[in-house]
């Protein structure tokens, strides 16, 4: 009895691994909306992504699993960064995603400020390398970075990813540190960078989730936040993992690498 009960259920696994699989590829194939609602649905249904993680995605835009929970993003007002751009929604996410949510969301946005930077840098040339440097770029007046700030920022945002994914990766002390370089420098806006460090650290400002808003408009906030969260949230793939595999295997010793 007990070796026909295993079986069954062994060959109800199956059943199930290729439904989701059939599922997947027709949502690979397509790319409809229906397909994808389809697959959550079934993932939800057999435990492999829970109802609140589809719940959290769906906040952060994404129009599968917004449409798997009931919103209809063609036809109404959902309550997720695609809709709501305020940053009151955003907060609400991180605070009802916990602190790994909280963090996610933070470095994403830190990560599309600094690539914000790095474009007034790239477009503005040589010339604007000074950290007093000014240019108006889309009707915004930008203070530049000069490279030695622009160096502490990556620094900042290595920390708090490397955290993301090992909770024990670096010292209180190595976080701390970093956080006093970037807040010496108190005449430039970069609560963005400060955010995450401050978040891990339980220090003032780790919930300053205002502090995104300067510099950036909030669709391409709320778009980078969820072109990060929403896929590692549903199950889907890690472009925060991702990038720190990549620059890891970039930056490492050439005889170290694989071939």
């Amino acid at each position: 009895m007990a070796r026909g009960y295993a079986a069954g259920g062994r060959a109800a696994d199956c059943m199930t691994d290729s439904r989701l699989q059939e599922l997947e590829r027709a949502w690979k194939a397509s790319g409809s909306l229906e397909d994808g609602v389809a697959y959550l649905h079934e993932r939800v249904r057999t435990g492999e992504l829970s109802q609140e993680r589809l719940r959290l995605a769906s906040r952060c835009g994404d129009p599968a699993a917004a449409r798997a929970v009931g919103h209809d993003c063609t036809a109404t007002m959902s309550p997720c960064f695609r809709c709501w751009h305020e940053i009151s929604v955003l907060a609400s996410v991180a605070n009802d995603g916990g602190p790994e949510v909280a963090l996610r969301a933070a470095i994403a946005a830190g990560r599309r400020h600094q690539a914000r930077w790095e474009q007034v840098l790239a477009e503005a040339g040589a010339d604007a390398l000074s950290a007093h440097a000014w240019i108006s770029w889309r009707k915004r007046e930008v203070q530049l970075l000069s490279p030695s700030w622009r160096t502490r920022v990556e620094a900042a945002l290595r920390l708090a990813e490397d955290r993301a994914l090992d909770p024990g990766a670096h010292s209180k002390q190595e976080l701390r540190s970093t956080l006093r370089e970037l807040r010496a420098g108190g005449s430039f806006n970069l609560r963005w960078a400060r955010l995450p460090l401050a978040m891990l650290l339980g220090q003032p400002g780790g919930d300053d989730w205002n502090g995104l808003r300067h510099g950036l408009d909030y669709p391409t906030l709320f778009a980078a936040i969820r072109a990060e969260l929403a896929p590692w949230l549903l199950g889907l793939g890690d472009p925060l993992r991702a990038r720190v595999s990549t620059r890891s295997e970039v930056e490492a010793p050439p005889q170290d690498r694989e071939h």
